[in-house]
């Protein structure tokens, strides 16, 4: 579990937090503002030669994403990777699946997915629809990037939606990477209704991790199935099973990463290809 450093002395806890801050804000507001601006000013681009806005589309969102990187790293955080190699994917269609710990996850994974991506194709998430979230300049970015926002509570609708997103804008924009978490919530969130739900179901008792929600990772690959059928040259060819572990396997929330409460953690990312 997490624990104090004895080298963490309040003036270095105050300089983390300082740190933390300035690049959360450049994170969030700014550089998301800057990244919107410069797409706005290309967007004829998109029109009248869309390869050539593409390519400077995910190049500004790359940018942006790494950022978190930074932010992370100012946080005294270590990202440690394991398993397949998955740098040579980085151009391919592949979908990313990964378990969720908590909120903080995001930033681990943000730096270590931007530098893959980097002259390629920026990553395309799934992500909770939090106002706060989807509203800020960040969000905004993200939305403009292509990624997906699901609204909880009310599954049909939304997988509906998924279908037309990953038709319209996935598809259709010739994306690379497709990011989703398929236990659908942060773990301490969803762990006890899962444990519930394994006892009553027979299956496996998880600590460090939740049993998968399948709705949407189904609809992924119901749709790439009728690109196969349709003859679509460029369906989804790989899946990544990415496995995210925190020492003691406790993950920090946002507060600790950057309130500095606690002390920096290694982040341990397992690569599995199919």
């Amino acid at each position: 579990m997490f624990g104090e450093l004895e080298s963490d002395s309040p003036y270095e806890k105050v300089t983390r937090f300082l740190r933390a801050t300035y690049w959360l804000t450049l994170s969030i507001v700014i550089g998301p503002t800057a990244y919107l601006m410069t797409c706005l000013a290309f967007l004829p681009l998109r029109i009248i030669a869309p390869e050539l806005y593409k390519r400077i589309e995910n190049f500004l969102c790359s940018n942006m994403n790494k950022m978190f990187g930074v932010l992370a790293c100012t946080s005294g955080f270590e990202i440690l990777e394991y398993g397949d190699d998955v740098d040579a994917l980085s151009s391919e269609k592949c979908l990313v699946m990964i378990n969720h710990q908590s909120h903080a996850d995001h930033f681990p994974l943000l730096s270590a997915f931007a530098k893959k991506s980097s002259g390629h194709g920026a990553p395309v998430w799934m992500v909770y629809k939090f106002p706060a979230l989807r509203w800020c300049p960040l969000g905004i970015a993200w939305a403009h990037h292509g990624n997906f926002f699901v609204q909880v509570g009310r599954p049909q609708v939304e997988m509906n939606r998924l279908k037309r997103h990953l038709k319209d804008v996935y598809f259709k924009r010739d994306m690379d990477w497709l990011v989703l978490y398929p236990e659908g919530a942060t773990l301490p969130k969803y762990k006890l209704k899962s444990q519930e739900y394994a006892k009553e179901h027979g299956f496996p008792h998880l600590n460090h991790s939740a049993l998968p929600r399948i709705a949407a990772l189904k609809t992924v690959l119901d749709e790439n199935k009728k690109k196969i059928e349709n003859g679509c040259s460029a369906p989804i060819k790989y899946i990544i099973d990415v496995t995210m572990a925190w020492k003691g396997g406790y993950a920090p929330f946002i507060d600790d990463m950057f309130g500095s409460y606690r002390s920096p953690q290694k982040t341990h990312l397992l690569y599995r290809v199919y």
